[in-house]
């Protein structure tokens, strides 16, 4: 159960005993105590308050006959229980794309009390000009042509008759329209499609396309499981890099689902992608416990393969292994001694040959001592974090300077990890790289992609009333602005420094005459912006980042501008002395210079602000 949905796959979900009430009802558990009710033969002259707050009840039956083994395990849409939850809307709950209702609708806005099911071949998308889906399954193909076949040069005026000039007659002229859709999907909205290649680290690379301006949230599911949401670019293709290493050899399948900003919940068609041959079914534990050995296992069609054990850009343990079988476990004294985030699988005849990388499967390790941190890394990209040494390196700069540091990387670089952290620690410094924007929904504020959500600065809905809030935020489009996550919701109380390695991140700065939010385009550096008001920084305290695109890499002058910062700042200098010694020493990099694209927001003074 999460977030006040049920998920239990039976109509009336668990039968119980309840002794005082005289018989049994049926209740729907929720993570927070609430509960609904229906039928049963319990005394139910009680009053509901006394027993949860809030809950949702009906009186009358909410099911309707639907398919499956049990006759009453679909909702009614008129049912009290259709977005009856008043704590979870679809896009923040695993039921994306599942539905509730007889007809297959997905179910969408707040989401509805009641088992959510899977719903992997439903689409309504496609080529809104398609008239030949004459079997209704959003998809012109065998179907539709037995039809046309069965009503062959045939005059025919009924419901079912595939006639598409208006003839009346079933003839050439009805064949040929059918070939012109052959193959194509129809639907309420337009295709979307998927496509993976194959990344450099045994990763894939997902594009979607053919989605337009009305789309602003996206999520790639694989053989019916949700794998991320997909951040949204600017224009038609939206790229991403998504470790699924535990698929086997052979063909799978994908699909796309959306949101837009009408509230529709839009379906692409499933699409299928390979899986070549090599390393595959990789299965790693998402998290290990200190101290205790890491199983894993994953097959190999292409001989010896060695297992690396990563942290801080080093192995820290490898092992061979024979055989198309790999089945072994990295020691205890290993995870006791490094909270490592990867392990990889390397054929060792293909990495003799090209210097391939294998597959690099990540993992974390489980933190049961939340409290004494002083400074949080969120790195939610592991290519950023793969190919880039700059996280190892502030992250060895926080530690010699001190700062008891947590790094949340892939899977754990979420929202609610990141609010976990904060309260229970002592935040001070705050660490982000990663994809990141100056707008969103249609308003300018900054936002960040997180492992599993969207993050942006700030919004108005989050001051009550709504005119109280600033008066450089903007009412995002409707639907965003229920659902987006922000950076103001996790209330810093005791940052002092952030720095954003990403994108755009310090590209909107607050005019002071005319308390506006512009572009800060110029060499010269505004005093505060969205994101450093969001972060609750307060005098003398100070966020570091680009106004313009950031390049990562080994080699770009912009990675070596920040890894000077931090170096500068474990050496004792202050904030401008650092951020001088960047200029002096920095360069162009590919026609861009990181010396004019940096920005630092923040009131105070940097002649004397330290990290030391």
């Amino acid at each position: 159960m999460d977030k006040n949905v049920s998920t239990a796959s039976v109509a009336y979900n668990y039968s119980l005993w309840a002794g005082n009430l005289g018989g049994y009802f049926y209740p729907v558990f929720t993570d927070n105590g609430r509960w609904l009710k229906y039928g049963g033969s319990a005394n139910t002259n009680y009053d509901p308050l006394s027993w949860e707050y809030n809950p949702v009840e009906v009186f009358s039956d909410p099911y309707d006959p639907g398919p499956g083994y049990f006759d009453i395990v679909r909702l009614r849409q008129d049912s009290a229980f259709v977005n009856g939850s008043l704590y979870s809307v679809v896009g923040d709950s695993p039921q994306v794309g599942f539905t509730t209702s007889k007809n297959n609708e997905p179910d969408r806005g707040d989401s509805d009390l009641g088992f959510h099911y899977s719903n992997w071949d439903y689409s309504n998308t496609g080529d809104p000009n398609v008239v030949c889906d004459f079997d209704g399954d959003n998809y012109v193909g065998m179907g539709d042509l037995v039809i046309v076949a069965n009503y062959w040069l045939e005059y025919c005026t009924d419901a079912n008759c595939p006639d598409v000039d208006d003839s009346n007659d079933i003839n050439f002229n009805d064949f040929a329209r059918l070939s012109q859709d052959w193959q194509k999907t129809t639907g309420d909205f337009p295709l979307i499609s998927v496509s993976f290649s194959d990344g450099e680290d045994g990763d894939k690379i997902v594009r979607a396309s053919g989605y337009d301006e009305s789309i602003y949230r996206m999520f790639l599911f694989v053989d019916g499981y949700f794998i991320r949401e997909i951040f949204l670019e600017p224009g038609p293709i939206s790229t991403r890099q998504v470790f699924v290493p535990w698929l086997k050899t052979g063909i799978h399948q994908a699909k796309i689902i959306a949101f837009d900003l009408q509230g529709n919940i839009v379906c692409g068609p499933v699409q299928d992608f390979p899986i070549a041959e090599g390393i595959s079914g990789c299965d790693v534990p998402r998290f290990f416990g200190k101290g205790k050995p890491l199983p894993f296992i994953a097959s190999s069609s292409l001989g010896d393969v060695e297992v690396k054990a990563w942290y801080e850009g080093s192995v820290v343990w490898n092992q061979i292994f024979s055989g198309s079988l790999i089945n072994g476990e990295v020691p205890g004294s290993i995870t006791n001694d490094y909270e490592f985030e990867c392990l990889q699988f390397v054929p060792v005849q293909m990495m003799k040959a090209s210097g391939s990388s294998g597959v690099a499967t990540p993992t974390a390790a489980v933190d049961e001592d939340f409290d004494g941190y002083r400074a949080l890394m969120v790195r939610p990209d592991f290519r950023i974090n793969w190919s880039s040494g700059l996280a190892d390196h502030v992250y060895d700069m926080l530690d010699q300077m001190g700062y008891k540091t947590k790094k949340l990387t892939c899977f754990t670089s979420t929202h609610s990890r990141i609010k976990k952290y904060k309260d229970k620690g002592r935040i001070e410094v705050l660490y982000f790289t990663g994809h990141s924007n100056y707008i969103w929904g249609g308003a300018q504020v900054s936002v960040q992609e997180l492992d599993d959500c969207i993050i942006v600065s700030d919004k108005v809905s989050n001051y009550t009333p709504q005119s109280s809030a600033p008066s450089w935020l903007t009412l995002m489009d409707p639907e965003i602005e229920k659902s987006v996550k922000t950076w103001k919701e996790i209330g810093f109380d005791r940052l002092r420094f952030a720095a954003f390695d990403a994108c755009y991140a310090l590209r909107n700065a607050i005019e002071e005459s005319t308390g506006d939010l512009v572009e800060d385009l110029g060499a010269q550096s505004k005093y505060r912006g969205d994101l450093s008001e969001a972060l609750n920084l307060g005098q003398d305290c100070f966020l570091y980042g680009w106004s313009d695109f950031y390049h990562t890499g080994f080699q770009s002058e912009f990675e070596q501008f920040s890894s000077n910062l931090w170096t500068r700042f474990e050496a004792g200098d202050t904030l401008y002395e650092a951020i001088q010694y960047c200029i002096d020493h920095g360069d162009l990099y590919e026609g861009q210079d990181p010396r004019v694209e940096y920005r630092i927001h923040g009131v105070g003074d940097m002649f004397n602000f330290e990290l030391q």
